[in-house]
């Protein structure tokens, strides 16, 4: 059969040869199967001449755009290219794929955004671009390249021992992107290496770089250098800053059960956002450590910066040894937006006779975020949304998403509580994805407001909730915050007997923003709720509402800095209010007022 194919190309050339000079095109073979398939059988692929595995000596290409993924497991002809636009190659163990150039061909392999190459046998070609994934499995992996590499998508090196496979690259390694250490059976232990690219040259870098499959013990840092030509990831132990959220106490240490030792001559700590108390601050050199010999650099220290040297002598941290500094935690929202981490702490040393390193910050106890914190507990499937933040925030649409569907279409929106006057509207909620947006006006969140979220987890579901939220008046959108637990107890669920009917904003308290509520929503004459400022649960928003809501004025932690009018003047005050607002909201002839 491939004779026969053979023969066709022929005949073009000679045909051709009648009319005018010949050409050579290189020919797309298409991958077939939308799933797992051999890469070595004719059946998966399909040409211009039927249906054959692509070949080089055809000037053939092999083009995978299905979704699927061509499998080589053992040693296929030669091809003289590869584009990956939708699907994947995987390369297994006792694979070994070799891409060459052909009349048109150039033997080069590229990798889309929705394509991916997984290398753990051999694969040999003369150039490779890649904006999509790009993985090596272990130490059998052997990505051969004669020219060029270009990636700049994700890379991930899957580590399964103490040794892994380097891409080779004769020619120049031009790097961006991310690049994802897989650990699956490798040590996690300091002093562990392994090279991931050798090059005759490198351009660029990764821009990020993490883990996953296991969690490196405390203090223990992967990191991506170059050595010479080499390109490796290596483990390190580093000196430990611990921050102590509840006492406030920071301390020095070496987290190592090792022999690790760490002599060190200066450290600082940095805060861009001035979350840094310098007056507890209880230094070395306050403590006459080391007869005195070290020194605070500045002025004692600022809300940004502490500091020391020892220009004489050096410390030695022995493993499991900690000093601790003072009860300089001080978190500090002035000078941050909202939404960014204001516990931006960054830890230095010097070693004596080294280079300065970055040390690891690690916290213990519960933080306050700077953000709106989607709280789920897991046994009920109810939720709160709050924000814990000392910032205000004003916001008009959320999302929540479940890539396991553990989230109930039929939870207690903030449409099915009136929240900000029912302005709330929901958007054809799933059990994958649940959305509200306002379809006027925003609703603020002042620090540690929040609503009850009645059943929105499934019980017993898969715990990958993600939360997103859109400031209002900016198309900037926002990460949120989720947790699993307990819910915060000072956002009241307002199915419980004890809630108070007055609190129409459901922050904890009754004060002068649930005035605001029962304002925006007076006139309503049906299908009122609580975020209306129904207080006697009767569909309408009227004076007797008004009145529930002076009855319970100031009930629960206290009252906010909304102005309210003074006890002997609440009548006047009310009368007036309700014929100021029948005239502007009431769209139907006055009736007794």
């Amino acid at each position: 059969m491939r004779n026969l194919k053979y023969a066709g190309l022929l005949l073009g050339l000679f045909v051709g040869l009648g009319s005018q000079s010949a050409s050579f095109a290189q020919a797309i073979v298409e991958w077939l199967p939308t799933g797992l398939g051999n890469w070595n059988v004719n059946a998966n692929w399909r040409g211009a001449y039927g249906n054959f595995v692509p070949e080089s000596v055809y000037d053939e290409v092999g083009r995978i755009n299905t979704g699927g993924t061509a499998q080589v497991t053992d040693t296929p002809p030669p091809v003289g290219g590869i584009a990956i636009t939708n699907g994947a190659v995987d390369i297994s163990p006792t694979g070994n794929l070799v891409v060459e150039a052909a009349a048109s061909a150039t033997g080069g392999i590229t990798v889309g955004n929705n394509g991916a190459l997984t290398v753990a046998g051999k694969l040999s070609c003369l150039g490779l671009q890649s904006s999509g994934t790009l993985r090596t499995v272990g130490a059998s992996s052997a990505l051969s390249i004669t020219g060029d590499m270009t990636q700049t998508g994700t890379m991930i090196a899957e580590l399964t021992s103490a040794s892994h496979g380097a891409v080779n690259v004769s020619g120049n390694a031009t790097l961006g992107g991310s690049f994802i250490a897989d650990f699956n059976g490798a040590p996690t232990s300091h002093g562990s290496a392994w090279n991931i690219i050798t090059a005759d040259s490198f351009s660029g870098g990764f821009s990020t770089v993490t883990f996953t499959g296991a969690a490196l013990p405390t203090g223990q840092v992967a990191g991506i250098q170059q050595v010479g030509s080499t390109l490796r990831l290596a483990i390190e132990q580093r000196l430990v800053l611990s921050v102590d959220r509840e006492t406030g106490i920071f301390s020095i240490l070496n987290p190592t059960s090792s022999t690790i030792s760490f002599t060190n001559d200066g450290y600082a700590i940095d805060s861009a956002a001035g979350s840094l108390n310098p007056t507890p601050w209880n230094s070395l050199d306050d403590q006459g450590f080391e007869a005195g010999a070290w020194y605070e650099t500045g002025t004692g220290g600022s809300m940004y910066s502490v500091a020391e040297l020892n220009p004489t002598t050096a410390w030695t941290l022995a493993p499991n040894q900690s000093r601790a500094i003072g009860t300089i935690y001080s978190p500090n929202f002035d000078f941050v937006a909202f939404g960014q981490d204001h516990e931006d702490y960054v830890f230095s040393y010097h070693r004596q006779g080294g280079p300065s390193e970055q040390g690891v910050v690690i916290f213990s106890g519960d933080k306050q975020e700077n953000n709106i914190v989607l709280t789920i507990n897991p046994t009920t499937g109810d939720a709160v949304m709050q924000n814990e933040s000392e910032i205000s925030v004003q916001f008009d649409s959320y999302t929540i998403f479940s890539e396991s569907g553990a989230l109930l279409a039929s939870w207690d929106s903030l449409s099915d509580q009136g929240v900000t006057g029912g302005a709330w509207l929901e958007a054809n909620p799933t059990t994958h994805r649940v959305s509200e947006v306002m379809r006027q006006g925003v609703t603020t969140f002042d620090q540690n407001e929040g609503y009850f979220l009645d059943g929105l987890f499934k019980t017993g579901g898969t715990q990958d909730l993600t939360f997103q939220y859109l400031v209002a008046g900016t198309t900037t959108v926002m990460d949120g915050v989720v947790q699993y637990g307990l819910l915060p107890a000072n956002v009241q669920d307002p199915d419980l007997a004890d809630f108070n009917e007055a609190d129409f904003d459901r922050d904890g308290d009754v004060d002068g923003n649930d005035l605001l509520a029962w304002r925006g929503g007076f006139g309503t004459q049906a299908g009122a709720q609580k975020g209306n400022g129904d207080f006697d649960n009767d569909g309408d928003v009227d004076g007797a509402d008004f009145l529930g809501w002076q009855a319970n004025l100031g009930s629960g932690s206290g009252c906010n800095a909304t102005a309210i009018p003074e006890p002997g003047s609440l009548g006047l005050a009310f009368a007036a209010m309700i014929c100021l607002l029948c005239a502007a909201v009431r769209k139907i002839p006055p009736q007794g007022c």
